[in-house]
């Protein structure tokens, strides 16, 4: 007889094993959203092998947008240089809100590093 609830076992499912790929910003926020399935699932059926699953990879996931962030913000930084200062200012602001708007932490961060090389740039240029 059926009870409606789904057999969750006493762990979540595995996550692949990673491989050697460089970090993914899209790779990166799919663990996240998995540990907020897994976590939450966890919570409504009280199974704390779910929860603890879903902490791990969020980490994981956090982790791995940290590291593609890097890799992409050293082009990126390279890339400043032949931009008008004025328009990456006005571009780092927007990003800069966006990512205050969405709960983004890296999106903020990096409008705020534009916004201020900008203002470098200017400053420097006088």
């Amino acid at each position: 007889m059926s009870t409606g609830v789904p057999n969750l076992g006493s762990s979540p499912p595995s996550a692949d094993a990673s491989s050697e790929r460089p970090a993914s910003q899209v790779r990166g926020h799919a663990k996240y959203v998995k540990g907020v399935v897994d976590e939450t699932i966890g919570q409504v059926a009280g199974a704390p092998s779910w929860i603890e699953s879903g902490h791990e990879s969020k980490a994981q996931g956090v982790a791995e947008m940290r590291a593609a962030k890097s890799e992409k913000d050293k082009d990126l930084r390279e890339s400043y240089a032949h931009r008008d200062p004025d328009w990456l200012k006005s571009e780092g602001k927007q990003e800069a809100l966006l990512g205050r708007t969405v709960g983004c932490g890296g999106m903020e961060e990096r409008g705020e590093e534009k916004v201020q090389t900008g203002e470098r740039m200017k400053r420097d240029s006088v």
